[in-house]
C-alpha cells in the first residue's frame, strides 16, 4: 500500500509491511494540501521519502546479526529520515536540501558508522577543490547535525563532534551611501517597489520577512514580524512607511501579493529581481563580486544610519529583531559622517578643552 491518505486526516498515511507480523499505519505529519500542483508533488514526495526511510529502518532490524547489536543504516537511508523529520521544520529547508543532496553524492557508498573523522577530513578536502570554504563549512554544519541526531540510534557519538570549520574569509557587504540611497529610490517604477524596498530599509526586516507580509500584522505604528529567522518580535513603523503603507492597494492578505497564479506572496527571487533591475535603472554596482550592494544591503544602511542619527543601541537591537549587541554589531558600518561626528564631538563642552586652551595660552594653575 505504501503511502495513501485517510478521509479523516489532513496528512499522509504510511502502511508498514512486517513480514511475520501485522502490518502497522503511521501518519508522516506530512499536509496533503498545498497552494500549488508543484507544491502538493513536492509534499507526496516527501511523504515517499518518510515510507522508504522507516521500511529501511524496519529492515534493518530485523536482518540484524545478534541480539543487542547497533542497528546500522545506509547514509542515503538516514538522510531521508532525517531531511523528514528535521530539515522540513527549518526556515532553511530549502538550503539544507541542497546541501544534503552534495553530502549524499559522496557519502553514498558509506553505512553511517563507517563515516569517521578521517572520511570526513577527505571529503572536506575534496569539496574544497570545487567551493568556497564558506560553501564547505555549511555543509559541515549539516553534517555535524546529522550525525549528532544519530546518537544513540546508530552511533555511539558523533565522529565529527568539534571538527574545525575552515578559515573562510567573510566577503564585507556594502551600504549604499546617501547619494546611492536618493538615486535607488528614486529608481523605483511605481508605490509598491517602493514600499518593499522602504520596509527593509526603514524597519531593517530581512527579505525573507518582507516578501510574506501580511496585512493583519500591520498594527499602525509596528509590524508584528512573527515567523523571522531567529524569534518573533515588533519592528517600528516610520512616519514615511506609514504613510506607504496606508496608499498602498489591498489586493489579498499579503502585502505583496504573488505575480504568479496562485493566493501565495512574492517570492524571494522575484524581490531579488526586482532589486537588481532597481539598481541598474540607478546605476548602483549590485553584487559582491563587483563590490556593490545587495537587498541585505538595506537592512545594514538603515541600522548604520540609525546609529549615526544616535538612536539608542538598545532601541536599534530592538528594532532589527536582534537577540544581542554583539550580533548587531555587524550591521553598524564606518562611515565618513561617522568619523566627522567622532572628530566634532570628542571635545566638545568638557573642562579639559579650557585646560588645553589655557596651555595654549601659556597659563599655569596648580592646586
Amino acid at each position: 500500500m505504501g503511502v495513501f491518505t485517510r478521509h479523516d486526516s489532513p496528512f499522509y498515511w504510511i502502511w508498514l509491511e512486517r513480514p511475520g507480523r501485522k502490518g502497522k499505519s503511521e501518519s508522516t505529519k506530512v499536509p496533503i494540501g498545498a497552494p500549488t500542483p508543484g507544491q502538493r508533488r513536492d509534499q507526496r514526495f516527501l511523504a515517499a521519502q518518510i515510507y522508504r526511510a522507516r521500511m529501511t529502518d524496519l529492515a534493518r532490524q530485523r536482518h540484524r546479526i545478534q541480539a543487542g547489536e547497533r542497528v546500522t543504516i545506509g547514509f542515503t537511508a538516514y538522510a531521508e529520515w532525517y531531511q523528514a523529520h528535521f530539515t522540513v521544520h527549518k526556515r532553511t529547508a530549502a538550503r539544507e536540501r541542497s546541501a544534503i543532496k552534495n553530502l549524499i553524492a559522496h557519502f553514498k557508498p558509506y553505512d553511517l558508522d563507517e563515516i569517521d573523522k578521517g572520511t570526513v577530513i577527505e571529503w572536506r578536502t575534496f569539496r574544497k577543490r570545487h567551493v568556497k570554504a564558506s560553501t564547505v563549512n555549511r555543509e559541515l554544519d549539516v553534517l555535524k547535525h546529522m550525525l549528532k541526531e544519530a546518537v544513540p540510534t546508530y552511533l555511539d557519538h558523533s565522529p565529527i563532534a568539534g571538527l574545525n570549520r575552515l578559515r573562510s574569509a567573510k566577503a564585507a557587504i556594502r551600504i549604499f551611501t546617501t547619494e546611492e540611497e536618493v538615486r535607488f529610490f528614486a529608481a523605483t517604477k511605481d508605490l509598491e517597489e517602493a514600499a518593499i524596498m522602504l520596509i527593509a530599509r526603514d524597519t531593517l526586516m530581512r527579505l525573507s520577512d518582507v516578501k510574506s507580509l501580511q496585512w493583519a500584522n500591520c498594527r499602525g505604528d509596528y509590524i508584528m514580524v512573527i515567523d523571522p529567522k531567529i524569534e518573533a518580535y515588533t519592528a517600528p513603523v516610520s512616519p514615511r512607511l506609514r504613510e506607504v503603507l496606508e496608499a498602498l492597494p489591498r489586493r489579498g492578505r499579503f502585502l505583496f501579493p504573488s505575480r504568479q497564479s496562485g493566493p501565495g506572496s512574492l517570492s524571494a527571487n522575484t524581490v531579488h529581481r526586482l532589486f537588481v533591475e532597481i539598481c541598474q535603472r540607478a546605476e548602483i554596482p549590485q553584487g559582491r563580486k563587483r563590490n556593490g550592494v545587495t537587498f541585505h544591503s538595506l537592512r545594514h544602511t538603515g541600522t548604520t544610519r540609525a546609529l549615526e542619527r544616535a538612536v539608542p543601541v538598545r532601541g536599534v537591537q530592538a528594532a532589527g529583531g536582534w537577540q544581542s549587541i554583539k550580533q548587531l554589531e555587524r550591521y553598524g558600518h564606518v562611515t565618513d559622517e561617522n568619523v566627522r561626528l567622532f572628530r566634532e564631538r570628542i571635545g566638545q563642552g568638557d573642562d579639559l578643552t579650557q585646560i588645553l586652551r589655557d596651555r595654549i595660552d601659556g597659563k599655569t594653575s596648580i592646586h
